[in-house]
């Protein structure tokens, strides 16, 4: 072998001893606050004892002088707490992360910067001063009175009138306004001002000086503040007049805090952020963080690190953002984030568009306190989770309630954003969505539930109130998919500004003034090829509009493709469609006037029926990974007509709508088993024995009867009991058939189509008899059935629309134009027999494609195999 070739294969088994042996060299370290000592190595978790060495470290102190290497495994004890902060400066590798978690039984161990204020001088007035100095840092951001996240005290207090905010008259520049109403008693000048600049910002600035009713501050806010607008003073001694708000003196580093008695369970956040990482491949696994004056996990350096792994911790109480990272190609999930100043996830701005995994995390409590974020960034506070300029990003599985601003924004491009449950947004700031999305492309939007966009409105003159929509695809926005959404209860539903969406098979309900706007020529931008199919825009009250299009004189062709939609207002039919021709106005049309105008939704379909009471409208979601099954209040119609009793099936992630069913099938009896009976002539009565007689009504049942007769009798005649009888005696000879009849609470003898009564009788045999031509009795039980039912298995059941739910609506619409079917939409048809198709089914012809579709006559085969059929 030449010697060239040999040392190249030495050099190589050098480099793989190596890098086996930093996989063996991997350390395992332990910190322990209650049974640690500074003075161990911490490779061991043996209790500390005088002498030991191989014992837990204590303190995160000591814990950031260790170096780690890739594998590394750092075990804080469960149960215990630490104070202070932790920086990692190092790297894992592929495979090989550093990785930080527990080890014991017990709660997850908190890393927290919480300290408590325990002493106190009284300086009169209800103002309580702390003895001592209760931090290092120049500004205090969160404070907790009971475990209640508090906001710093305030001019005009919140609950004053207009939300605490007082109205500027004039400014000038961005610099400086004035109040008429405004003193020079107290002296604002140190203090800060939070103007309110646009719909969805609050801008901080200083006071530099108070003149008369004149304001002047610095830095200059994001945009001119607005005469009639609002604005509020915060970080003043003089704001403190209400049961614990509170100051934080920078020079004095001492807490104020306005109270009747001397305070009590008091903690400030005196640490900056708790877990600060500068290396890549680094995991952060079932820890607690609470009580950062700024952010829990943090990250500010951009694009240089990379996968990052955040999961199943908790975080708690932030100055700023949960977790705010300029990391790549970070995982953040099954995390539980409350009450966070600024934003619960945050990945800002950054030049690298990496890829995201935001998956399965409670995020509650965002930015709820007016002023108290410190940031003035536009549009970029405030929000449950914010993602910047991040591509092929999943954002899925989360719960997000109660968000200031928007519940997920998302920019960037290529991002799913899917079965998200978000649920109350936009109740400090205005102009957001449950999702929004600005400058982006390419996001597919799907399966989410967004309910409770509130919009605030104090602080801002405008006509245009409560601004929260459910999806608000804002301002160059372009080829995003939103489909099998569920919008409720917020201003719009869905809201979109831009260019190529396809908007479908989404369900937008009971949102204050539309179910969805398309909203033309903003930004210089036209909403141009969209196609806006198979929706439900299901108005609940009579001011609510289905949809409005918004487009620019002479360019009706902007709108799009519209079809297969359900316009539905049920309690008022007209004017379900708003067209707003910019430059000329707004139109109110029926869907037959729409129709004609402009040629679209030639399938569309409005309300099946009418209601006359919006209680009439039953809707339900399922924000679980599970299907739930719900009982229906009184029969229905879907939004195809079809009637519908007794239990629905929800789909993960989707929801049901259906309308009060105003001429619900009933019947005068509901005997499962009607017997006739032959009596011979010699005979002149035959006694029958009843085994079973019960009925069910959903109003209770009161009286029974057995008769002779199909006439339905009244509630007063005939021989009613109380109680089901158990025999009957026939009259007179000849063929006779027994029926039975129930009467409710309210006395009505018909039942509805969802209850039953159900009568079983022995086999009889009538004693024998002769003459007549009688020729003696029959012994066979013969069943009859009423109109509007069938004999199955010797049981009449009601002809009635199955009860499983097809909210796909799967009907010939979706039907492929080469006769196949999407099997999604197959499945939810199998699920009306509880069959599912699986693999294990051998067809005659065909199977599904690589597209995902199957043709219909190799579905038809599969429903024959169950006796049923698909009919278009």
């Amino acid at each position: 072998m030449p010697k060239r070739n040999r040392s190249l294969i030495i050099i190589f088994f050098i480099i793989i001893f190596f890098w086996q042996a930093s996989d063996a060299f991997a350390s395992t370290y332990y910190i322990s606050s209650t049974d640690g000592d500074d003075t161990c190595t911490g490779l061991s978790q043996t209790a500390y004892t005088t002498g030991v060495t191989a014992c837990p470290i204590k303190t995160l102190t000591k814990l950031n002088t260790k170096t780690f290497s890739p594998g590394d495994n750092i075990y804080f004890k469960s149960g215990d707490t630490f104070y202070g902060t932790i920086t990692v400066s190092q790297s894992g590798t592929a495979g090989n992360p550093i990785t930080f978690s527990s080890y014991g039984s017990g709660e997850k161990p908190i890393i927290t910067g919480f300290t408590d204020v325990t002493s106190w001088t009284n300086l009169g007035n209800n103002i309580w001063e702390s003895t001592s100095p209760v931090s290092t840092l120049s500004t205090l951001n969160m404070v907790t009175v009971n475990n209640v996240n508090t906001a710093m005290g305030r001019w005009p207090n919140a609950d004053a009138g207009n939300g605490g905010y007082a109205t500027l008259e004039s400014h000038s520049g961005s610099t400086s306004i004035t109040d008429n109403q405004l003193t020079s008693t107290p002296n604002w000048a140190g203090a800060d001002i939070i103007n309110r600049v646009a719909l969805y910002i609050l801008n901080r600035s200083t006071i530099t000086n108070h003149t008369n009713s004149t304001l002047t501050f610095s830095p200059a806010t994001t945009y001119a503040p607005k005469d009639g607008w609002g604005y509020f003073i915060e970080n003043s001694l003089s704001t403190l007049d209400q049961q614990n708000e509170w100051y934080y003196n920078p020079i004095t580093k001492k807490l104020s805090i306005y109270s009747a008695s001397q305070p009590q369970n008091i903690k400030i956040a005196s640490s900056g952020n708790l877990f600060t990482v500068h290396g890549s491949y680094i995991t952060i696994d079932g820890l607690s963080f609470s009580g950062a004056n700024n952010n829990a996990i943090y990250n500010e350096v951009d694009n240089t690190y990379r996968n990052l792994i955040v999961q199943d911790s908790d975080i708690s109480f932030s100055g700023e953002s949960g977790i705010k990272l300029k990391m790549l190609d970070a995982s953040i999930l099954n995390n539980t984030i409350i009450d966070s100043q600024s934003n619960g996830i945050e990945f800002p701005y950054q030049t690298h568009t990496d890829s995201v995994n935001i998956t399965g995390n409670s995020i509650t409590n965002t930015g709820q306190l007016p002023g108290m974020s410190i940031s003035n960034s536009e549009g970029n506070i405030l929000n449950g989770i914010l993602v910047n300029d991040k591509t092929n990003g999943t954002i899925e599985y989360n719960s997000v309630i109660n968000s200031g601003y928007n519940g997920i924004k998302v920019n960037g491009s290529y991002n799913t954003i899917r079965n998200n449950f978000i649920d109350t947004f936009c109740n400090v700031v205005d102009d957001g969505g449950g999702i929004y999305t600005y400058n982006s492309s390419h996001h597919f939007i799907t399966e989410n539930i967004i309910m409770n966009g509130i919009g605030q409105n104090y602080g801002a003159n405008t006509s245009t109130t409560n601004r929260a929509e459910g999806i608000y695809l804002d301002y160059l926005t372009s080829y995003h998919e939103v489909s099998y959404n569920t919008t409720t209860t917020s201003r719009i539903g869905i809201f979109t500004h831009g260019t190529n969406l396809n908007i479908h098979h989404n369900t937008s309900y009971n949102n204050r003034t539309h179910q969805m706007i398309e909203y033309d020529e903003v930004g210089g931008i036209d909403a141009v090829n969209n196609v806006i199919n198979n929706n439900l825009f299901i108005s609940k009250s009579s001011t609510q509009k289905a949809i409005e299009i918004d487009y620019p004189l002479g360019k009706t062709s902007s709108i799009g493709t519209v079809d297969y939609n359900y316009y539905a207002r049920p309690i008022v039919q007209t004017d379900v469609i708003r067209v707003w021709e910019i430059g000329v106005g707004a139109t109110n049309y029926t869907l037959a006037q729409w129709q004609t105008l402009l040629g679209k939704d030639a399938n569309s379909h409005i309300s099946p029926v009418s209601i006359s009471s919006e209680s009439d409208i039953f809707f339900d979601y399922n924000a679980t990974q599970s299907s739930k099954t719900v009982s229906l209040p009184w029969p229905v119609v879907d939004m195809d007509g079809n009637k519908v009793t007794g239990n629905v099936t929800i789909l993960p992630y989707r929801s049901v709508i259906y309308l009060k069913d105003p001429s619900p099938n009933t019947v005068d009896s509901l005997p499962p088993s009607i017997s006739s009976f032959t009596i011979p002539t010699t005979s002149t009565s035959l006694a029958i024995s009843i085994t079973t007689l019960s009925a069910t009504d959903s109003t209770g049942v009161t009286g029974y009867l057995l008769s002779e007769s199909s006439t339905t009798p009244s509630a007063s005649s005939g021989s009613w009991s109380s109680t089901p009888q158990t025999s009957y005696t026939f009259t007179s000879a000849g063929t006779k058939t027994l029926y039975a009849f129930a009467k409710d609470l309210a006395g009505n003898v018909s039942l509805s189509s969802s209850d039953t009564i159900t009568i079983t009788l022995p086999v009889v045999t009538p004693p024998a008899g002769g003459g007549g031509g009688g020729g003696g009795a029959s012994s066979t039980t013969t069943i009859t059935c009423p109109t509007g039912t069938t004999l199955v298995n010797t049981t009449c059941v009601t002809n009635t629309t199955t009860s499983a739910t097809l909210i796909d609506k799967a009907k010939q619409k979706d039907i492929k134009p080469d006769g196949s079917i999407n099997i999604i939409d197959f499945n939810i048809i199998m699920a009306n027999w509880n069959k599912t198709y699986t693999k294990d089914i051998s067809l005659t012809k065909g199977d599904i494609t690589g597209d995902g579709l199957i043709n219909i006559f190799d579905m038809n085969q599969l429903m024959v195999m169950w006796g049923v059929k698909y009919v278009l």
